[in-house]
């Protein structure tokens, strides 16, 4: 089995045609139409990139029952489109002044002209626009894409509901391009719910099932109200399912299953569905043991690679790619404690983040990161909450030991303004009935972090509905499935 590079190594066991021309408008001149009718310049921008996208898709669908060489190149070509278009979406999204530059899918230049070459009289007007943005600069913006996070579903399962209970939080900046937090369009008698999440793209299954046989999976983009089934894995037990999308590099999209073993004991088998691949799954690899407990239900995308976190010394990883399991170290439990008290694991901005609460001051801790080479974590944030508490006395229980006397759970960490000055790393805290943006540069509250029309604050109760595990951050990336 071939070693990573620096992690340890784990063994594995439309068309009407025209004789007359007109003129098209620039792509300036189609952004400025829609700043005329109240949309600022990013809005602007990306709704004739997603205009111009949908009119290619029209095009290239019209031809789809033609059953020619034609076609079947045509249909290879729109899928390097999608993945262009969002990149270019992504940069518009984490750098608005720079959507007038680039507004247009300037990363589809090449592809139009292919397309273009063999129906000119289709295709012409619009290879028209995205060559007149298409010039040297384009490659900076796949050279420099950052990810930007628009928001984050939060999911209650509830005792008599066909359905969890779905919230969608957008972020500042986002509130345009937020999705209904309905998944009603997924038609499943048993309910669907969330497994995991990556950008832009939700891996869903059925809600309300008692057997996995039963159980359904699905791929699906909630903005578009897009959704594919897939088929079902072949196994007995599914210990954790995610999906592995990095529209920088490829429209299409991994799903990577860790099964039970159904005859060795603490025996897992990986198994992968590829979208460009077909409509199967294979095995990954031969069985590995697990002697340690991870949390297989909550992967997290990172570099390439999926991770999962331990409880125990080691967590683990997968390089999608290499197909190539990995361990990473974990800190140190603090003497006296029995076992880990995991408060938080994701990323955010391209770094992955652990956080841990101990006692007895449980207000206190530290946001740790993973350095780049995976050789150990380090302190990134010291968080101090006793101010937070004061402030909002609904957090603090009486009468109880310290380690459970403040109310609180960390739910996600966001970042704002990737790559930029500015750019803000930002704690979302649940108290009891409220949702709170904490500042971690100088731990201050933030009052902007939500400008939709509905309040952020959620019922009062006395206890929390929601944890980092039933969170899932979603990216507005123009990618289709």
């Amino acid at each position: 089995m071939e070693k990573p590079a620096t992690p340890n190594a784990l063994p594995q066991d439309k068309n009407g045609s025209s004789s007359q021309k007109r003129k098209l408008l620039s792509a300036q001149e189609l952004i400025s139409q829609y700043e005329s009718q109240g949309l600022d310049s990013q809005q602007a921008s990306i709704k004739v990139i997603e205009e111009l996208q949908s009119a290619l898709f029209r095009v290239i669908s019209s031809g789809r029952n033609r059953k020619d060489k034609l076609m079947i190149e045509t249909s290879k070509k729109i899928d390097v489109t999608n993945t262009r278009l969002a990149v270019l979406d992504m940069k518009v999204d984490s750098k608005p002044g720079f959507g007038e530059t680039f507004a247009i899918g300037v990363a589809s230049g090449v592809t139009l002209k292919g397309i273009g070459s063999v129906m000119p009289h289709v295709l012409g007007g619009l290879a028209q626009i995205w060559n007149s943005l298409w010039n040297e600069a384009t490659l900076e913006v796949f050279a420099e894409i950052q990810h930007q996070v628009s928001g984050f579903y939060m999911q209650k399962f509830l005792f008599l509901s066909m359905n969890p209970e779905l919230r969608f939080i957008p972020c500042t900046g986002q509130i345009d391009a937020a999705p209904s937090p309905s998944l009603s369009f997924i038609e499943d008698e048993n309910g669907v719910c969330i497994n995991h999440s990556c950008n832009g793209l939700l891996l869903c299954s059925s809600f309300r099932c008692c057997l996995e046989e039963e159980r359904k999976y699905y791929i699906c983009k909630p903005t578009t109200r897009q959704y594919k089934p897939l088929p079902r894995p072949a196994c007995n037990t599914v210990n954790g399912i995610s999906i592995a999308f990095d529209p920088k590099r490829s429209p299409h999209y991994k799903v990577i299953c860790i099964c039970g073993h159904d005859l060795l004991a603490k025996h897992c088998q990986i198994k992968i569905y590829n979208s460009y691949e077909g409509c199967s799954w294979r095995d990954s690899g031969n069985p590995f043991v697990v002697l340690d407990e991870f949390l297989f239900n909550r992967g997290v995308f990172w570099k390439g690679a999926l991770h999962w976190v331990g409880k125990g010394k080691f967590s683990l990883g997968f390089d999608v790619e290499r197909e190539l399991l990995f361990t990473t170290p974990m800190p140190p439990i603090p003497e006296g404690w029995a076992e880990r008290r995991l408060g938080y694991f994701g990323e955010s901005g391209g770094h992955l983040y652990l956080i841990e609460i101990y006692g007895p001051q449980t207000t206190v801790f530290d946001v740790m990161e993973m350095s780049g080479d995976y050789s150990s974590w380090f302190v990134k944030y010291h968080v101090d909450l006793s101010g937070l508490a004061a402030q909002y006395p609904s957090m603090i229980r009486y009468n109880v030991q310290d380690i459970h006397r403040f109310v609180f759970s960390v739910l996600h960490l966001v970042h704002r303004n990737v790559g930029q000055n500015e750019e803000e790393a930002i704690l979302v805290l649940h108290i009891p009935g409220k949702l709170i943006p904490y500042n971690l540069r100088d731990n201050t509250l933030i009052d902007d972090f939500d400008s939709s029309p509905h309040p952020m604050s959620m019922e009062e109760n006395l206890g929390l509905s929601y944890r980092w595990e039933s969170v899932h951050p979603f990216s507005n990336t123009l990618c289709y499935i």
